[in-house]
């Protein structure tokens, strides 16, 4: 039984899982794949299918999957956020901004939401959150220290125009900030 598949890097314009009901990992990114079927892969703990211009993914068949990396490329107009619920599935829901898609949290929230009684995020306050890619900072707070996420690269900071996020996300190039509806 097949349990892991690599087959990224290859130009690949067709791929066929089906047959592969015990696959735990599949990772076929950068390839030429326009559609990815995983309707029979229900065991899938792990999809990397970045570089391939999907346009979706029903990741609903797939209830233990916890890793996906995906760059799909949905229509967006006029630069809107869009919430895509992909309602059959506890695991995963769609942001997308401009035509970046970005994961967040079964209850449709940013992967992390700071509490709205806050009011100061200090020194390194958030800097151990492993896997930390985005995060919902409340209009409530009004100082960010600068080093409140101590290393962390790229992220993702969801609040409102005019708040202390959005001035803290433009004051480094790692972070990128989205107005909140």
């Amino acid at each position: 039984m097949l349990e892991r598949l690599w087959c990224s890097d290859n130009e690949l314009s067709e791929l066929d899982v089906s047959q592969n009901s015990a696959l735990l990992l599949l990772s076929c990114y950068n390839n030429s794949l326009s559609r990815l079927d995983v309707s029979a892969n229900t065991a899938l703990r792990g999809i990397a299918c970045q570089g391939n211009g999907l346009k979706a993914l029903n990741i609903s068949p797939c209830p233990v999957l916890t890793q996906l990396t995906a760059d799909l490329t949905p229509e967006i107009k006029d630069g809107a956020v869009r919430y895509i619920d992909n309602t059959d599935s506890d695991t995963f829901r769609w942001l997308f901004y401009d035509e970046t898609a970005l994961l967040i949290t079964p209850d449709a929230t940013p992967g992390f939401v700071l509490p709205a009684e806050l009011t100061r995020i200090e020194d390194s306050a958030l800097a151990d959150i492993p896997n930390l890619i985005t995060v919902y900072i409340p209009n409530t707070v009004t100082y960010i220290d600068p080093n409140a996420f101590g290393e962390i690269g790229e992220l993702y900071i969801f609040g409102q125009a005019g708040s202390a996020a959005e001035t803290f996300a433009q004051g480094s190039s790692a972070y990128t900030f989205i107005p909140a509806a």
